[in-house]
């Protein structure tokens, strides 16, 4: 028979505490949306793919990779090595979307994981105060990441640092607006040609009529801008009456000739005519601007112009 000295049992314990601890501390997270708790488990994400996150149970005997259908995860966690920090990634809530996305991806949700997620590391010299308005329009103060010189990321997606440690990567769809340096980003929903993509568009304009722009982004490359009156929930689109030449191309485009400069541009009748009637329709309070909108020729950054004289003219 072996005896065990007490001196040689509290070493042991002080050890398997240390490796326990450092295990559970290294760990990623999972959390299902049918209990909304993490999963009580020890494990290492190794894959997350469109439709589906491949993970491993560390310390088990069976360390076969297992998968988890991505409509299950309501979100996940990755312990970043190189920056020490807690990185939770939201999956979208489940609806009756989820098919259609799969079938037609959205090119801006592509664009984010195949180029953000992908290579996330952050400094905290990278961000600056501000505050996001969650779904439940609570007020989170945190510090976000400014977007210099990708500015077409500030319309995809915010990257918030909570609490000095987790670092979360927020989509259109999991808040509703955040507001970093003087400025705000509101979330918007387009359902154009039946595809469902997600955004943030910049507010601009403030007053009676309010004006919100957003950059070219992948699922829509041109400048867009979107107005409503204050108060009101629905904004309208403003089309583009003229086209860039850095723009994706549109059918609905016709190249014209400047007799008189020699110059020549892409214009739309159609999206001409729907600037017209939306805005007109929209500012009808002003009938002199009206009248203005309708008998003149704009291009597409006219509308802070429209916008601000009608704010002028209410007053």
């Amino acid at each position: 028979m072996y005896y065990i000295s007490m001196k040689t049992i509290c070493l042991l314990l002080i050890l398997s505490f240390f490796f326990i601890s450092k295990n559970l501390s290294a760990q990623d997270g999972i959390v299902l949306k049918r209990t909304n708790k993490p999963i009580k488990l020890n494990l290492k994400i190794e894959k997350v793919t469109k439709d589906s996150l491949f993970y491993t149970i560390v310390n088990k005997k069976n360390k076969g990779v297992k998968k988890l259908a991505l409509r299950e995860v309501r979100s996940y966690s990755i312990l970043d090595k190189k920056i020490k920090k807690v990185i939770v990634y939201n999956v979208p809530l489940a609806s009756s979307l989820v098919k259609a996305r799969i079938d037609i991806p959205d090119p801006n949700a592509e664009y984010i994981r195949d180029h953000v997620k992908s290579n996330i590391s952050y400094s905290k010299e990278e961000f600056s105060e501000g505050y996001i308005i969650n779904l439940n329009k609570d007020t989170m103060k945190c510090l976000l990441k400014k977007n210099e010189l990708k500015k077409m990321d500030n319309y995809l997606f915010i990257v918030a640092l909570h609490n000095d440690s987790v670092i979360t990567l927020y989509e259109p769809k999991d808040i509703l607006s955040y507001y970093r340096d003087g400025e705000m980003y509101k979330s918007y929903h387009s359902n154009k040609d039946s595809t469902d993509t997600f955004f943030f568009i910049k507010q601009i304009n403030t007053g009676t009529a309010e004006l919100y722009e957003r950059f070219p982004i992948p699922s829509d490359f041109k400048l867009a801008y979107f107005a409503r009156l204050q108060g009101t929930e629905n904004f309208i689109y403003v089309p583009a009456p003229e086209k860039k030449e850095w723009e994706k191309d549109d059918p609905e485009y016709t190249l014209y000739q400047h007799a008189a400069t020699g110059s020549s541009t892409y214009r739309s009748a159609a999206y001409e005519e729907e600037f017209k009637t939306s805005l007109s329709d929209l500012l009808k309070d002003c009938p002199k601007l009206k009248y203005k909108i309708l008998n003149e020729t704009y291009k597409a950054e006219d509308v802070k112009f429209i916008i601000s004289e009608y704010n002028k003219c209410l007053k």
